[in-house]
């Protein structure tokens, strides 16, 4: 309790500062995930389409 002594900095302080950090760099983190998440379902997406349109070409031209 060195640091208390001197800069009155208290414990309850520095518990305070590190919850608030780590809950800050949380929602980054989940921001960030959320985005790349959206990407690669864009992605997923557009290959699913393809797939079917070539399906619906190939059975259009089995008629």
């Amino acid at each position: 309790m060195l640091y208390a002594d001197i800069g009155g900095l208290q414990g309850g302080d520095m518990l305070f500062a590190l919850i608030s950090f780590i809950l800050f760099l949380s929602i980054i983190m989940i921001l960030i995930l959320l985005i790349f998440r959206f990407g690669r379902k864009k992605k997923q997406l557009e290959r699913i389409e393809s797939k079917l349109d070539q399906l619906l070409n190939e059975q259009n031209n089995n008629i």
